[in-house]
């Protein structure tokens, strides 16, 4: 599945491939986001949140995934909750 070659390149590659990564986890939420457990959507914003800086939009692509879990999603939404809260103080 997308969701394993993304932590694939994630943590087995040495420097981690974290664009591969994204792209593979991106691929997985588009292809299978209902089906998706939130620790499998979490990775992706985590790694958005880690790699989150002023030259590109990862912030914005985490605040947008998170709010997208908790309209369409209930299960985890506290988790998904506190990971928005910590993106919006950001701010």
């Amino acid at each position: 599945s997308y969701n394993e070659i993304g932590f694939i390149y994630e943590h087995y590659y040495d420097p981690p491939r974290y664009t591969d990564a994204i792209e593979a986890y991106e691929k997985a939420v588009r292809e299978r986001f209902r089906e998706l457990a939130f620790s499998d959507i979490d990775r992706l914003g985590l790694l958005y949140m880690k790699l989150m800086s002023p030259e590109n939009d990862y912030r914005q692509r985490a605040i947008q995934l998170y709010r997208r879990f908790i309209d369409e999603r209930s299960v985890n939404e506290s988790q998904a909750r506190m990971r928005l809260a910590v993106l919006e103080a950001t701010e």
